[in-house]
């Protein structure tokens, strides 16, 4: 069964406010969500997991990192 994350839990999982997922989300330097409605969003954990994966080698620590 797929898992879903929040905005909020994806925020915490990186450090980083609510705001900077979304710029990072608008600007296209962030895996696209599922939306449902008009206002539930998710993400798969999956897809950040992905994400995740493609970032390993970036040697800047955690918050300095620029999504790819």
């Amino acid at each position: 069964m797929t898992e879903y994350l929040t905005i909020g839990q994806i925020a915490d999982r990186y450090g980083v406010t609510i705001l900077t997922i979304r710029r990072w989300w608008y600007t296209g330097r962030f895996p696209k969500p599922i939306i449902i409605g008009k206002v539930l969003i998710r993400w798969r954990q999956s897809d950040i997991e992905q994400y995740d994966r493609s970032r390993e080698s970036d040697t800047l620590p955690e918050r300095e990192r620029c999504p790819a």
